[in-house]
């Protein structure tokens, strides 16, 4: 989940309250960490979300 406000940016797991069933599954060879390792940090989405904000209004202003 990815907030943004003026003044910042939240990104966080959200699966808390799904009211949607999904589907779980376990695998014992697939570590948590080495997943998290593979996706991008908060801090790198913050910064492609600022870059695309502003490759927005540079393109909304031609």
């Amino acid at each position: 989940m990815i907030c943004r406000s003026k003044d910042s940016t939240e990104v966080q797991w959200a699966f808390r309250g799904i009211e949607t069933p999904m589907g779980v599954a376990s695998y014992g060879n697939i570590g948590v960490e080495d997943v998290k390792n593979q996706l991008p940090t908060e801090e790198q989405i913050q910064k492609r979300i600022s870059q695309a904000e502003e490759e927005f209004r540079i393109n909304r202003s031609h």
